[in-house]
């Protein structure tokens, strides 16, 4: 017979037939996922169910350096760009990178020739 994994979380009651999926699913089991546009107030329970939501919402993140301003829709491309913005620029194109090293390969191929 097989084993059957249920979550121990008793209003949940879900079974799995491994326990990796099992596990998968408690990593987010009982969590509660909240739309961060203060004028929204949305909550999902599965991180995936907010990550499209937040597609749609309206929510733009402003990068708030100097020379910038750059509106982005998604949290994650916000959190990059964050992460190199003002660190090293392309001239040409705008494109921010980490190091030196990334921003002479790029303009040596870069499209947009000043």
């Amino acid at each position: 017979m097989e084993e059957i994994f249920s979550c121990p979380i008793e209003e949940c009651g879900k079974t799995y037939k491994t326990k990796a999926l099992m596990n998968k699913h408690m990593k987010e089991c009982g969590k509660v996922f909240k739309c961060m546009n203060d004028t929204c107030g949305k909550q999902y329970k599965h991180r995936g169910d907010l990550t499209k939501h937040q597609k749609s919402c309206g929510m733009v993140f402003i990068c708030e350096k100097p020379d910038c301003q750059l509106e982005l829709k998604s949290e994650k491309s916000f959190q990059q760009h964050v992460k190199v913005c003002g660190n090293q620029r392309c001239a040409a194109c705008g494109q921010d990178f980490k190091t030196e090293l990334s921003i002479q390969r790029h303009q040596a191929n870069c499209r947009v020739r000043t």
